[in-house]
């Protein structure tokens, strides 16, 4: 470190991504899955350094002015010659400040709160499908009609339905006036309601062991259409690049989408982005994927989608004087 100058670093700190840890000998030490990354970096470079934190905790928005808040604010204004927390690389960014060489590709999706177990006033039909169920009827008729004719119509069509239902249902069948022939069709019928008896039993009690969900939203479009409907409420940064590509997109599901989170103002900021009360029921967050497995890939009751919205690359901010980003660009590689 001798003769080297000394850097001033800017972080976000984000609960398990950047973590600022002071020593009793004032030593700071950086952890975290970033803050790991850039403690290594620091330490190949060799340099000595002060970390320094945004007052509003921000990436960075370009404001009316031209200027910028955030992490790209403090590297525009000369107050940190460095910036790293998830740090997106964007053709916006790149005209206020220069950046490293990437050093990670990440897809921006959401994550979602996994519904809860729902009633039903229709729960005791859920065993079976409505197919089945149509089915069932169907042959439960079919065999009544067919039974009346064996006996020579001695009991009515609907009396032998009733009598065969509650077959099924375990109750005793008390047919008279039985021939060969309705006696072999009730011995066939008799197998076929035990076996629908047992399954809608068996199938009913996992139900009651293991409650229906309803279906997560697991795609931007079924996001974009759930907020759109007001069903559901979708969190985002108002400093990251990300909402005004999504309020810009030619796509008009993606657009809508973004200019209702705009025009409701559902931010977060980095500090509360981990927050239990930004993901819950009704409510989803758009986040970097990596980052929603980091602050929430342990949670059952969070979903992270597989889908994407974009993919941007992760770099260093740096700014247009630093000295030294070829040493930087050689210490990530």
């Amino acid at each position: 470190m001798v003769n080297s100058p000394k850097i001033k670093v800017a972080v976000l700190p984000i609960p398990e991504i950047m973590e600022i840890n002071r020593s009793e000998h004032g030593i700071i030490k950086l952890s975290g899955y970033e803050g790991k990354f850039l403690q290594s970096i620091l330490t190949k470079m060799d340099m000595e350094y002060e970390i320094v934190v945004p007052e509003d905790r921000q990436w960075g928005l370009q404001q009316d002015n031209g200027s910028w808040t955030g992490l790209i604010g403090m590297i525009e204004r000369g107050e940190a010659d460095m910036a790293c927390t998830f740090l997106a690389m964007t053709d916006q960014r790149m005209e206020a400040v220069d950046f490293s060489s990437s050093y990670a590709l990440e897809v921006y999706t959401f994550a979602t709160h996994m519904p809860d177990s729902y009633k039903s006033n229709f729960a005791i039909l859920h065993p079976f499908q409505a197919t089945v169920w149509i089915c069932l009827c169907g042959i439960l008729v079919m065999t009544s009609i067919v039974y009346a004719q064996l006996q020579e119509r001695k009991t009515s069509p609907g009396r032998i339905f009733y009598k065969l239902l509650a077959s099924i249902l375990k109750q005793p069948q008390e047919m008279h006036d039985k021939t060969r022939e309705s006696s072999s069709l009730l011995l066939m019928w008799s197998l076929f309601a035990l076996i629908i008896s047992l399954s809608y039993s068996a199938t009913l009690l996992s139900f009651v062991m293991l409650p229906s969900k309803e279906h997560p939203i697991s795609t931007i479009h079924e996001l974009s259409e759930a907020v759109q409907g007001g069903s559901h409420q979708c969190i985002a940064s108002k400093d990251g690049s990300e909402l005004m590509s999504l309020r810009n997109s030619k796509e008009d599901y993606l657009s809508k989408l973004g200019n209702i989170i705009y025009r409701n103002k559902w931010f977060v900021n980095s500090s509360s982005i981990n927050s239990e009360y930004f993901i819950r029921q009704g409510r989803s967050q758009l986040i970097y994927k990596n980052l929603a497995k980091l602050l929430f890939g342990a949670r059952e009751d969070i979903s992270i989608s597989e889908d994407s919205l974009m993919s941007r690359p992760l770099a260093i901010a740096l700014n247009r004087k630093f000295c030294c980003k070829s040493d930087l660009n050689s210490a990530i590689s």
